[in-house]
């Protein structure tokens, strides 16, 4: 306990404990460690802000084993109580990112899959075969085709504007995502 008062339950027994007293459990590394939690957590989870999450899981699990730490040398019910919502809090935040990231990827399955529906449908595959002898000019095209991971941003966040291009912290958030599905999104 941090009271620089003292021990609140000897010395306050029916008194107001003056409002300039702090009664905390934590350290400054703990309250450092909780602000971060919150700041990389909790902020995007509240604001639905789900790609900002952090998406490394060892850090993930290095802060959920400090907390669960934190929990077993605490013996303040109500710390205890905060320090099981800040877990929650990550929990629920670690299962956001994924449910979000699953969903980005069954958008782009779900879009690729009509694509090739309206393309079945509109007979693209369907080729008339004409036997004539006529001359005529020969044209040719150039086509290219984008990385995986830029195809995937067009098909979640649309064409970038003309001279502003692909924003670079949501192309590696489609990046990772693409990676933990096995596919090279750079291919």
């Amino acid at each position: 306990m941090n009271n620089p008062v003292g021990d609140p339950s000897t010395q306050n027994q029916g008194q107001v404990i003056p409002a300039n007293t702090t009664i905390i459990d934590f350290n400054n590394f703990q309250l450092a460690l909780m602000s971060e939690i919150d700041a990389s957590y909790g902020v995007p989870l509240a604001n639905k802000l789900y790609n900002n999450i952090p998406s490394d899981y060892s850090i993930y699990v290095y802060y959920y084993n400090l907390v669960k730490e934190f929990e077993v040398k605490t013996k303040n019910t109500t710390i205890l109580m905060l320090l099981r919502i800040i877990e929650h809090l990550l929990v629920g935040a670690i299962n956001a990112f994924g449910i979000y990231s699953q969903n980005l990827m069954l958008q782009k399955d779900k879009l690729i899959l009509q694509t090739k529906i309206n393309d079945i449908l509109s007979s693209k595959n369907v080729t008339n075969v004409e036997v004539t002898c006529n001359s005529g000019t020969i044209n040719m095209t150039k086509t290219f085709t984008l990385a995986t991971v830029f195809n995937a941003y067009i098909l979640v966040y649309g064409l970038p504007e003309p001279g502003v291009g692909f924003d670079p912290i949501k192309v590696a958030f489609l990046a990772s995502i693409l990676k933990d599905a096995g596919v090279d999104p750079y291919k």
